[in-house]
């Protein structure tokens, strides 16, 4: 259970990793090229990774679905 504890005190800073890599990386379907990235970030930081990627992957999801990320027109063409 230490682990919540430890994943929350990380989540500004996977935020702010979050969005540098989607900034740095705006290609549609370069999802595990910016997940790498952030967790590289992460794991220099606070040498670990542990239970990180699920918590990257719902800031990543929130983010789309509040619009934050905006999807290309060609995400929406192509239906992913």
């Amino acid at each position: 259970m230490m682990w919540v504890w430890r994943v929350a005190k990380m989540l500004p800073f996977i935020i702010r990793a979050v969005r540098a890599a989607e900034k740095e990386i705006p290609l549609p379907k370069a999802g595990k090229e910016k997940l790498d990235r952030v967790l590289d970030s992460v794991e220099k930081v606070y040498g670990t990774v542990e239970n990180v990627a699920p918590v990257v992957n719902a800031t990543v999801r929130i983010f789309n679905a509040t619009g934050v990320f905006k999807r290309s027109k060609e995400d929406d063409q192509t239906g992913s």
